[in-house]
């Protein structure tokens, strides 16, 4: 009777979780439909497109672009806004403009930096200071 119990109690927490992440998904790819005027389809961005799975390479650079509904078609969106503060050629606005700025007031801060190791700054934008690796030169 426990285990029945166990395995009814997984099923009503497991159906809604899979529910929820199929429904954001669809979200995500009705955004960028809607901006684009046009039907992508969610293989797109992932590799099983029914179940989600890995990320393709496109999937991967939207996921990085903050999910900005005119990654895949810039020229619906008009001429982006892409506001680069410190003149290091990353912009904070990420999407259509390339990767996020992470620190637009800062000209040592943007993605691909070299990440100076356990100085509690996250240079190269990864979302962490890095502890080990290879240091800056």
């Amino acid at each position: 009777m426990k285990k029945q119990m166990a395995v009814l109690l997984a099923a009503l927490v497991a159906v809604p979780m899979m529910f929820s992440v199929s429904e954001a998904r669809r979200s995500m790819l009705d955004d960028v439909n809607a901006t684009c005027g046009t039907s992508y389809s969610c293989g797109l961005c992932h590799i099983d497109p029914k179940g989600g799975g890995p990320l393709t390479s496109a999937g991967t650079a939207y996921v990085a672009s903050g999910y900005d509904s005119c990654y895949f078609c810039a020229n619906s969106c008009g001429t982006p806004t892409c506001t680069d503060r410190d003149g290091d050629g990353y912009f904070s606005e990420g999407g259509t403009c390339g990767p996020v700025d992470c620190n637009d007031a800062n000209a040592t801060i943007y993605p691909s930096a070299c990440d100076v190791l356990k100085d509690g700054i996250d240079q190269d934008c990864s979302g962490a200071d890095r502890l080990k690796g290879k240091a800056c030169p």
